[in-house]
């Protein structure tokens, strides 16, 4: 089966420049252009690559590597546009990033590579269900074909040290933190029969934190925690059905546990996750210009967090259980050899129990708080075409975030418009 179902799907990239600078050189490359694929055209169809082709996916889907050769991509991250990249708590959620692939040979024995920094570790997350706020990552892939299909390598490594000194009379404290988190994986693609085929992923990761506390007259110093038991595992598979129709079913699971914490927190806590999630989607193709995607996402986590130690103080304890269902419907076509364009939008119900135990009660009892909520998620992106250069924009009315991010609050996302910028250049 032919893995590059219509070409302009595979054909989409992403650079950031400034964006005044990306704005202005769309506008002026759009009269020239040709056909495009990216993370930000993943963006552009609701969010969730999983259930189309595109090479963003390499971050995600590692043995899809090899079909990506010989490309530079350049990537703005996601922003706010009149916040930056800047949260309420004044940390980045998201940053510029680059990446490069390339062909050892032509006859392709010796496989591909691609390399990829990122400002912000989340945005070349495979997976998980908490945000680190590690700030930068360093990716490596690799992949060739192995006869019965193509498999591929994959480490990935960030790390962040931030220390701040407050003056708590009559003592004046230094909190520290260390943080490093490494992901080793793999992945598979394999042909089933001339109209399907089975792409498998995973990794584990090692996590590491380190928190000290330190005054005048106290120190308190939790050494390295380190946890290995952190990975996740997931499988998608490509069916042709028609001409025109692609169905896409999937699996995932994700496992955590592992000491986490803020700056503040001093002693951590123990953080013990998982998560399941099942989706399918359809893609239609009216004609190779003109794409409709149709997904359906069920995802079932729980998050328990319970402190290490607390001086004097109880055991607490506190978390949640989501359910997620979501819709999302898409649509990309083809206006002209050098402009495409880009809508989603669809529906997400999450229901959302939160718990936690008094401040004065060891260990309990739990208070639940229940709460459902609605939303309707919105996107709209462009892409411009140049010869072997695409440009991809979009905005969202919303931060785009993973459905498993357990950070946020879908009620606590204000409206607002982000952006997202990126360039591709095949060489």
């Amino acid at each position: 089966m032919n893995r590059r179902f219509p070409e302009f799907i595979t054909k989409v990239i992403s650079h950031p420049l400034l964006l005044g600078c990306v704005a202005a050189g769309s506008l002026m490359l759009g009269a020239y252009l040709p056909a495009g694929a990216t993370s930000v055209r993943i963006t552009s169809l609701g969010g969730t690559g999983d259930y189309f082709e595109d090479d963003g996916n390499v971050l995600r889907w590692y043995g899809s590597l090899i079909d990506y050769p010989d490309r530079l991509i350049i990537q703005s991250g996601r922003f706010d546009l009149s916040d930056g990249y800047h949260s309420d708590w004044g940390q980045n959620h998201s940053g510029p990033g680059t990446g490069i692939h390339a062909a050892f040979d032509q006859s392709g024995r010796w496989g591909t590579g691609a390399m990829y920094f990122h400002g912000q570790s989340l945005d070349s997350d495979p997976g998980t269900m908490t945000d680190d706020n590690l700030e930068g990552s360093i990716t490596l892939l690799y992949a060739r074909s192995l006869g019965f299909g193509d498999g591929s390598l994959y480490i990935r490594h960030t790390s962040d040290q931030v220390a701040i000194t407050i003056a708590q009379w009559p003592e004046t404290y230094v909190y520290s933190l260390e943080q490093s988190r490494t992901d080793l994986g793999g992945g598979l693609r394999m042909d089933l029969s001339e109209s399907a085929y089975l792409d498998v992923s995973g990794e584990i990761r090692r996590t590491s934190h380190h928190h000290i506390r330190s005054g005048s007259t106290e120190l308190d110093d939790t050494g390295e925690l380190v946890s290995w038991n952190n990975w996740g595992l997931r499988t998608r598979a490509f069916v042709r059905l028609s001409e025109r129709l692609v169905l896409v079913p999937l699996a995932e699971y994700l496992r955590e546990d592992h000491a986490n914490g803020s700056l503040w927190s001093t002693p951590p806590y123990n953080q013990d996750g998982h998560l399941w999630r099942v989706g399918t989607g359809l893609n239609f193709f009216s004609d190779t210009d003109h794409m409709l995607l149709a997904s359906v996402d069920y995802q079932d986590g729980q998050l328990d967090n319970a402190t290490l130690t607390a001086w004097d103080d109880p055991e607490l304890r506190w978390g949640e259980d989501r359910q997620v269902l979501a819709f999302v419907l898409g649509f990309e076509a083809r206006l002209k050899s050098w402009l495409s364009f880009r809508a989603a939008s669809g529906y997400q119900h999450y229901k959302i129990d939160r718990y936690e135990s008094p401040s004065n009660v060891a260990a309990g009892p739990l208070e639940v708080i229940d709460n459902d909520s609605d939303h309707i998620p919105m996107s709209l992106g462009l892409g411009f075409h140049l010869q072997d250069i695409d440009l991809d924009l979009t905005l969202t009315d919303r931060q785009p975030l993973p459905l498993a991010n357990f950070l946020y609050d879908p009620d606590q996302l204000d409206q607002s418009t982000w952006l997202s910028l990126a360039m591709r250049y095949l060489f």
